[in-house]
Protein backbone atom coordinates (compact mmCIF):
# COMPACT_ATOMS: atom_id res chain seq x y z
CA UNK A 1 0.00 0.00 0.00
CA UNK A 2 2.74 2.45 0.90
CA UNK A 3 4.53 1.78 -2.36
CA UNK A 4 1.32 2.85 -4.08
CA UNK A 5 1.10 5.99 -1.89
CA UNK A 6 4.74 6.89 -2.56
CA UNK A 7 4.11 6.60 -6.28
CA UNK A 8 1.11 8.93 -5.99
CA UNK A 9 3.16 11.34 -3.86
CA UNK A 10 5.94 11.40 -6.44
CA UNK A 11 3.43 12.14 -9.19
CA UNK A 12 2.13 15.09 -7.13
CA UNK A 13 5.56 16.62 -6.45
CA UNK A 14 6.15 15.13 -2.99
CA UNK A 15 9.48 13.55 -2.16
CA UNK A 16 8.74 9.79 -1.94
CA UNK A 17 11.75 9.27 0.35
CA UNK A 18 10.37 11.66 2.99
CA UNK A 19 8.20 9.38 5.11
CA UNK A 20 6.58 12.22 7.06
CA UNK A 21 5.70 14.09 3.86
CA UNK A 22 4.29 10.94 2.30
CA UNK A 23 2.10 10.25 5.34
CA UNK A 24 0.89 13.84 5.36
CA UNK A 25 0.06 13.54 1.68
CA UNK A 26 -1.82 10.29 2.35
CA UNK A 27 -3.90 11.90 5.12
CA UNK A 28 -4.99 14.81 2.93
CA UNK A 29 -5.54 13.08 -0.40
CA UNK A 30 -9.03 11.84 -1.40
CA UNK A 31 -9.32 8.21 -0.34
CA UNK A 32 -10.51 6.83 -3.63
CA UNK A 33 -8.86 3.88 -5.29
CA UNK A 34 -9.74 1.70 -8.28
CA UNK A 35 -8.54 -1.64 -9.56
CA UNK A 36 -6.85 0.18 -12.45
CA UNK A 37 -4.71 2.25 -10.04
CA UNK A 38 -3.51 -0.44 -7.65
CA UNK A 39 -3.12 -4.20 -7.50
CA UNK A 40 -2.50 -6.36 -4.47
CA UNK A 41 1.03 -7.74 -4.96
CA UNK A 42 0.24 -10.81 -2.84
CA UNK A 43 -3.10 -11.64 -4.52
CA UNK A 44 -3.58 -9.93 -7.89
CA UNK A 45 -7.02 -11.53 -8.30
CA UNK A 46 -8.41 -9.78 -5.21
CA UNK A 47 -10.39 -6.73 -6.33
CA UNK A 48 -11.65 -3.55 -4.70
CA UNK A 49 -15.42 -3.31 -4.50
CA UNK A 50 -18.41 -2.58 -2.26
CA UNK A 51 -19.32 -5.19 0.33
CA UNK A 52 -22.87 -6.16 1.30
CA UNK A 53 -22.55 -3.84 4.33
CA UNK A 54 -21.79 -0.89 2.04
CA UNK A 55 -18.09 -0.58 2.89
CA UNK A 56 -15.31 -0.60 0.30
CA UNK A 57 -12.88 -3.46 0.73
CA UNK A 58 -10.64 -5.85 -1.18
CA UNK A 59 -12.38 -9.19 -1.43
CA UNK A 60 -13.70 -11.99 -3.62
CA UNK A 61 -17.40 -12.74 -4.03
CA UNK A 62 -18.81 -16.24 -3.34
CA UNK A 63 -21.88 -17.20 -5.38
CA UNK A 64 -24.24 -20.12 -4.72
CA UNK A 65 -27.03 -21.67 -6.77
CA UNK A 66 -29.35 -23.52 -4.38
CA UNK A 67 -32.32 -25.85 -4.82
CA UNK A 68 -35.07 -24.18 -2.80
CA UNK A 69 -36.95 -27.47 -2.28
CA UNK A 70 -34.13 -29.55 -0.78
CA UNK A 71 -31.67 -26.80 0.24
CA UNK A 72 -28.85 -28.54 -1.65
CA UNK A 73 -26.15 -26.36 -3.22
CA UNK A 74 -26.12 -27.03 -6.95
CA UNK A 75 -23.25 -24.73 -7.89
CA UNK A 76 -20.66 -22.86 -5.80
CA UNK A 77 -18.18 -20.44 -7.28
CA UNK A 78 -15.92 -17.60 -6.13
CA UNK A 79 -15.95 -14.58 -8.44
CA UNK A 80 -13.99 -11.34 -8.61
CA UNK A 81 -15.19 -8.90 -5.98
CA UNK A 82 -15.75 -5.95 -8.32
CA UNK A 83 -18.04 -7.83 -10.71
CA UNK A 84 -21.75 -7.03 -10.73
CA UNK A 85 -24.02 -9.59 -9.06
CA UNK A 86 -26.12 -10.13 -12.17
CA UNK A 87 -23.12 -10.89 -14.39
CA UNK A 88 -23.28 -14.49 -15.58
CA UNK A 89 -26.61 -15.21 -13.84
CA UNK A 90 -27.96 -17.26 -16.74
CA UNK A 91 -24.70 -19.20 -17.05
CA UNK A 92 -24.71 -20.10 -13.35
CA UNK A 93 -28.28 -21.39 -13.49
CA UNK A 94 -27.62 -23.42 -16.64
CA UNK A 95 -24.45 -24.92 -15.13
CA UNK A 96 -26.45 -25.88 -12.05
CA UNK A 97 -28.94 -27.60 -14.36
CA UNK A 98 -26.08 -29.53 -15.98
CA UNK A 99 -24.97 -30.70 -12.50
CA UNK A 100 -28.51 -31.91 -11.75
CA UNK A 101 -28.72 -33.80 -15.03
CA UNK A 102 -25.34 -35.45 -14.42
CA UNK A 103 -26.42 -36.57 -10.94
CA UNK A 104 -29.69 -37.97 -12.33
CA UNK A 105 -27.98 -39.48 -15.42
CA UNK A 106 -30.02 -37.40 -17.82
CA UNK A 107 -28.92 -35.64 -21.03
CA UNK A 108 -27.08 -32.44 -20.16
CA UNK A 109 -29.57 -30.28 -22.08
CA UNK A 110 -32.65 -31.63 -20.30
CA UNK A 111 -34.94 -28.98 -18.79
CA UNK A 112 -34.68 -29.80 -15.08
CA UNK A 113 -34.96 -26.35 -13.48
CA UNK A 114 -38.48 -24.97 -13.80
CA UNK A 115 -37.92 -21.51 -12.28
CA UNK A 116 -35.02 -19.37 -11.06
CA UNK A 117 -35.31 -17.03 -8.07
CA UNK A 118 -32.95 -14.29 -6.90
CA UNK A 119 -33.09 -10.96 -5.07
CA UNK A 120 -33.34 -7.63 -6.83
CA UNK A 121 -29.56 -7.24 -7.07
CA UNK A 122 -29.57 -9.92 -9.77
CA UNK A 123 -32.21 -8.26 -11.94
CA UNK A 124 -30.88 -8.00 -15.52
CA UNK A 125 -33.14 -8.09 -18.55
CA UNK A 126 -30.57 -9.75 -20.82
CA UNK A 127 -29.82 -12.52 -18.31
CA UNK A 128 -33.50 -13.14 -17.60
CA UNK A 129 -34.30 -13.23 -21.32
CA UNK A 130 -31.65 -15.90 -21.85
CA UNK A 131 -33.13 -18.07 -19.11
CA UNK A 132 -36.65 -17.63 -20.45
CA UNK A 133 -35.48 -18.65 -23.91
CA UNK A 134 -34.27 -21.90 -22.32
CA UNK A 135 -37.75 -22.46 -20.89
CA UNK A 136 -36.85 -21.44 -17.31
CA UNK A 137 -39.28 -19.11 -15.54
CA UNK A 138 -37.60 -16.20 -13.73
CA UNK A 139 -38.86 -14.84 -10.40
CA UNK A 140 -36.57 -11.87 -9.68
CA UNK A 141 -37.86 -8.67 -8.14
CA UNK A 142 -37.46 -5.41 -10.04
CA UNK A 143 -35.05 -2.91 -8.39
CA UNK A 144 -37.20 0.02 -9.54
CA UNK A 145 -39.44 0.84 -6.51
CA UNK A 146 -42.69 1.47 -8.38
CA UNK A 147 -42.31 -1.82 -10.28
CA UNK A 148 -41.10 -3.92 -7.36
CA UNK A 149 -43.93 -6.36 -6.73
CA UNK A 150 -42.08 -8.88 -4.59
CA UNK A 151 -38.98 -9.07 -2.46
CA UNK A 152 -37.68 -12.60 -2.14
CA UNK A 153 -35.47 -13.72 0.72
CA UNK A 154 -32.14 -15.35 -0.24
CA UNK A 155 -31.69 -19.07 0.53
CA UNK A 156 -30.39 -20.01 3.96
CA UNK A 157 -27.65 -22.25 2.57
CA UNK A 158 -25.37 -19.29 1.93
CA UNK A 159 -25.72 -18.03 5.50
CA UNK A 160 -25.04 -21.50 6.93
CA UNK A 161 -22.02 -21.97 4.70
CA UNK A 162 -20.41 -18.55 5.10
CA UNK A 163 -21.43 -17.44 8.60
CA UNK A 164 -22.07 -20.59 10.63
CA UNK A 165 -19.58 -22.61 8.58
CA UNK A 166 -16.81 -20.02 8.85
CA UNK A 167 -16.20 -19.81 5.09
CA UNK A 168 -16.67 -16.05 4.81
CA UNK A 169 -13.05 -15.27 5.75
CA UNK A 170 -10.02 -17.18 4.55
CA UNK A 171 -6.25 -16.81 4.35
CA UNK A 172 -6.00 -18.43 0.93
CA UNK A 173 -4.88 -16.52 -2.15
CA UNK A 174 -6.06 -16.81 -5.73
CA UNK A 175 -9.44 -17.72 -7.19
CA UNK A 176 -8.36 -21.31 -7.85
CA UNK A 177 -7.64 -21.99 -4.15
CA UNK A 178 -10.72 -20.05 -3.02
CA UNK A 179 -12.92 -22.07 -5.38
CA UNK A 180 -11.47 -25.34 -4.09
CA UNK A 181 -12.25 -24.40 -0.50
CA UNK A 182 -15.76 -23.18 -1.31
CA UNK A 183 -16.61 -26.30 -3.30
CA UNK A 184 -15.38 -28.56 -0.49
CA UNK A 185 -17.44 -26.57 2.02
CA UNK A 186 -20.50 -26.82 -0.26
CA UNK A 187 -20.00 -30.59 -0.59
CA UNK A 188 -19.81 -30.96 3.20
CA UNK A 189 -22.98 -28.87 3.55
CA UNK A 190 -24.79 -31.08 1.02
CA UNK A 191 -23.60 -34.16 2.91
CA UNK A 192 -25.05 -32.73 6.13
CA UNK A 193 -28.38 -32.17 4.37
CA UNK A 194 -28.36 -35.78 3.18
CA UNK A 195 -27.54 -37.04 6.69
CA UNK A 196 -30.35 -34.94 8.12
CA UNK A 197 -32.75 -36.39 5.54
CA UNK A 198 -31.79 -40.01 6.25
CA UNK A 199 -30.93 -40.04 9.96
CA UNK A 200 -32.51 -36.74 11.14
CA UNK A 201 -29.07 -35.44 12.15
CA UNK A 202 -26.83 -33.16 10.10
CA UNK A 203 -23.41 -33.63 11.68
CA UNK A 204 -21.53 -36.40 13.54
CA UNK A 205 -21.64 -34.23 16.67
CA UNK A 206 -25.42 -34.10 16.49
CA UNK A 207 -25.52 -37.87 16.07
CA UNK A 208 -23.24 -38.32 19.07
CA UNK A 209 -25.34 -35.91 21.14
CA UNK A 210 -28.49 -37.82 20.23
CA UNK A 211 -26.90 -41.22 20.87
CA UNK A 212 -25.52 -40.25 24.28
CA UNK A 213 -28.86 -40.52 26.18
CA UNK A 214 -29.56 -43.81 24.40
CA UNK A 215 -26.16 -45.08 25.49
CA UNK A 216 -26.90 -44.21 29.11
CA UNK A 217 -30.20 -46.10 28.90
CA UNK A 218 -28.51 -49.22 27.53
CA UNK A 219 -25.79 -48.95 30.17
CA UNK A 220 -28.38 -48.69 32.95
CA UNK A 221 -30.32 -51.67 31.63
CA UNK A 222 -27.09 -53.67 31.37
CA UNK A 223 -26.18 -52.75 34.95
CA UNK A 224 -29.61 -53.81 36.25
CA UNK A 225 -29.60 -57.11 34.36
CA UNK A 226 -25.99 -57.78 35.28
CA UNK A 227 -26.83 -57.27 38.94
CA UNK A 228 -29.70 -59.76 38.72
CA UNK A 229 -27.57 -62.22 36.75
CA UNK A 230 -24.77 -61.96 39.34
CA UNK A 231 -27.20 -62.66 42.19
CA UNK A 232 -28.52 -65.70 40.37
CA UNK A 233 -24.99 -67.02 39.90
CA UNK A 234 -24.22 -66.52 43.59
CA UNK A 235 -27.42 -68.33 44.65
CA UNK A 236 -26.71 -71.19 42.26
CA UNK A 237 -23.13 -71.55 43.46
CA UNK A 238 -24.27 -71.40 47.11
CA UNK A 239 -26.91 -74.11 46.63
CA UNK A 240 -24.37 -76.33 44.91
CA UNK A 241 -22.01 -76.13 47.85
CA UNK A 242 -24.81 -76.98 50.30
CA UNK A 243 -25.94 -80.03 48.32
CA UNK A 244 -22.36 -81.21 48.08
CA UNK A 245 -21.95 -80.99 51.84
CA UNK A 246 -25.15 -82.96 52.49
CA UNK A 247 -23.99 -85.79 50.26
Amino acid sequence: YWEYVRRLASENGVDPNDSEAVRKFDRKRPKKMSNDDWQNPHDPEAKIGPTKAGAIDMFSEPEHTVDLDSGAILLAEVRLGHEADQKGLALHVLLAQVNINQAQERPSDSLTIQSATADKGYFAVAEMRQLQQEGIRTVISDPVPNRNFAKLAPPEAKAHLLDAGGARRTTLRGLANLNKRLKVSAAIYNLSQLMRKIWAVGTPKQWAAGAKPLGWIFLHLFAVHWSGFRKSILRWSGSGECSGAQS
